[in-house]
């Protein structure tokens, strides 16, 4: 800016003080005599209405990027977090769902992580200052890697100082590191960190990441020169314990026992549950852990404060996950399980109430405690099942049915609609409360909820190329000489391919000696009537009724698909799966039944609310 427009910045800022610096600019550039008069003026017209700038001190382009990063992690769980991060980086100017729209579009091409929402640190945006930083310390580190080495590793990182510290000990040096070494050159020592010798390396973020990476290392050797000390006083002593398992000796705080007494190694406890969990499998749903001593038999079991005190982490979660998982299954409840994990919720939902009603209440008890609370609705109901029951028994009794099957079919549809109602409002997503997953499963599909989710998706997409292809083979023809596929649009029955052979469309029989013979040769007044002499010969002019060849195709290609596939949600929908072209309905008799079942369920759905 020059010294003048400094100075009305300046001026109009006095008066105005949050006033936004780009928008002030904006302004002043209208104008060449009287700027501070004319721009306040300006804003006062607009009733004082102008764009302002936050108290707060602004945000770095690191942390608007990791914001932007945190939002799609949060829209988008499945897709990779490399190709989100490439997204912002590429677009950084563009709005926020802008580049939302451009994932949806490429969602198929995109690649997915193997664990949805999970969205690590390391996989953060880095800056400049801590990028720079984390290049000189790990060239301190590993001297004899050159920095094009170091720099490749820290890019399949996203230049985090811990992953790329983790992986360039796999490195080999480049050969002139090692011809250096070879012949007595100078060499650089790695620089070895400890808590009483932490420089600063000028980024904050990367001195808290190597401090606490340094503090872990020290606990870690803390711990093991603390039980080398202690089995070094134990052997000096001569006051080890015999282990009764594996008849080993170890120190006392090595040991855990049963509650008879009987003492027995850590290890071999651990090495006991790992076989019983992961091989033989006789831990899986166990309450105890029994005695491991070979000196006795002892019925007695470990006590779980001494199991939770020497077992792993990883291989407590899973015996107690276990055990949890073989106490829900013979509790017999209604469970709703996530697909992913051992969590489960008793299943909450209306069938079973109505159902008992429906049941244990006397006939004539049940119109009348309807209509004691909605008598309006209640009338509706009871007319509207009045007429379903009424379709539903003339329909059987066409065929023919028992009172028996009559009243089990009855029953089964009104259960069938309660079903209904208590499924849609109980929703479609099953939302895992398990901190260590958090994962939604659809109810209809039982596969993972995700952005975007269209339950059978896969299914459906095979299911309709299947149809098409069964229906597009049942109208067309093949020559069997060059194997060109063809449809007739019009005109005569008789075909002739480019290669010379001919056919009849309508039984697909060679005619090239026949010719026209092949065909009724009887007159007919009108073209499509049957032949009065009953020759049995293709009809000339015969058209096949298409439509109905289609359906029934569409039909049977359902029929097989499906039997293929025995998840009972995937093969109710596959009915409303759309390929080929639009054919004719076809009547259904229990058109008048489902109607009147949409109307039972939206009554029932409005007296449950």
């Amino acid at each position: 800016t020059t010294p003048s427009t400094s100075t009305h910045i300046r001026a109009i800022r006095a008066v105005l003080p949050d006033i936004d610096p780009a928008y002030l600019l904006h302004c002043l550039s209208h104008y060449r005599h009287n700027h501070v008069q004319r721009v306040v003026e300006k804003i006062l017209l607009n009733n004082a209405h102008y764009p302002t700038v936050s108290a707060a001190p602004p945000r770095s382009s690191v942390h608007l990027r990791n914001d932007r990063l945190l939002l799609l992690n949060l829209a988008f769980p499945h897709v990779d977090v490399d190709a989100l991060r490439r997204k912002i980086a590429d677009n950084p100017h563009l709005p926020l769902d802008t580049i939302a729209e451009s994932i949806i579009a490429a969602d198929a091409s995109l690649p997915k992580r193997p664990e949805p929402g999970r969205l690590d640190p390391w996989e953060r945006f880095r800056s400049s200052s801590y990028i720079h930083a984390a290049k000189q310390q790990l060239s301190l580190e590993f001297p004899d890697l050159a920095g094009p080495q170091i720099n490749a590793i820290m890019a399949e990182s996203n230049y985090d100082y811990f992953k790329s510290r983790e992986k360039l000990p796999s490195v080999q040096p480049a050969w002139w590191h090692r011809l250096k070494n070879y012949v007595g050159m100078s060499h650089r020592k790695p620089v070895q960190f400890s808590l009483s010798n932490m420089p600063s390396t000028g980024c904050p973020d990367l001195d808290i990441q190597i401090g606490s990476i340094v503090r872990l290392h020290a606990v870690e050797r803390d711990r093991e020169f603390a039980l080398k000390l202690n089995r070094r006083e134990y052997d000096r002593f001569k006051s080890n314990i015999e282990c009764e398992c594996c008849y080993g000796d170890f120190p006392w705080e090595e040991m855990t026992c049963c509650t008879q007494g009987h003492l027995f190694c850590q290890d071999c406890l651990v090495r006991f549950v790992k076989e019983g969990l992961f091989v033989q499998g006789n831990l899986r749903g166990a309450e105890r852990i029994h005695c491991l001593s070979s000196a006795a038999a002892c019925d007695a079991f470990i006590s779980p404060v001494l199991v939770d005190l020497a077992l792993p982490s990883d291989i407590k979660k899973t015996f107690y996950d276990c055990y949890a998982q073989s106490c829900l299954d013979k509790s017999g409840l209604p469970l709703v399980r996530c697909q992913f994990c051992g969590y489960a919720e008793i299943q909450q939902t209306l069938q079973i109430t109505l159902r008992d009603i429906a049941i244990k209440l006397p006939g004539f008890l049940l119109p009348v405690a309807l209509a004691l609370t909605v008598p309006a609705l209640t009338i509706c109901l009871l007319f509207i099942a009045a007429l379903f029951a009424a379709s539903q028994l003339l329909r059987l009794a066409a065929m023919s049915a028992s009172p028996s099957h009559l009243w089990h079919s009855l029953h089964r549809r009104l259960v069938d609609t309660f079903t209904k109602v208590a499924r849609d409002k109980r929703g479609s997503v099953f939302s895992c409360q398990n901190e260590s997953c958090k994962r939604k499963t659809c109810f209809t599909c039982e596969r993972e909820w995700l952005p975007l989710h269209k339950c059978f998706e896969e299914e459906n997409q095979k299911l309709r190329l299947y149809i098409e292809k069964a229906m597009a083979d049942a109208i067309k023809r093949t020559c069997p000489n060059c194997n060109i596929s063809f449809v007739k649009l019009d005109g005569c029955n008789k075909l002739v391919c480019p290669c010379g052979y001919a056919m009849c469309y309508i039984c697909r029989k060679d005619i090239r000696i026949e010719g026209y013979r092949h065909f009724c040769q009887h007159f007919r007044a009108l073209r499509g009537v049957k032949c009065s002499e009953g020759c049995g010969k293709c009809d000339l002019y015969q058209v096949e009724d298409e439509a109905k060849i289609l359906q029934d195709a569409r039909d049977r290609a359902i029929a097989e698909y499906t039997s293929l596939n025995a998840h009972p949600a995937f093969q109710t929908r596959s009915m409303q799966v759309r390929a080929g072209p639009p054919v004719n309905d076809i009547f259904d008799g229990d058109s008048l039944i489902n109607s009147l079942e949409l109307a039972l369920y939206k009554i029932i759905d409005i007296i449950m609310t």
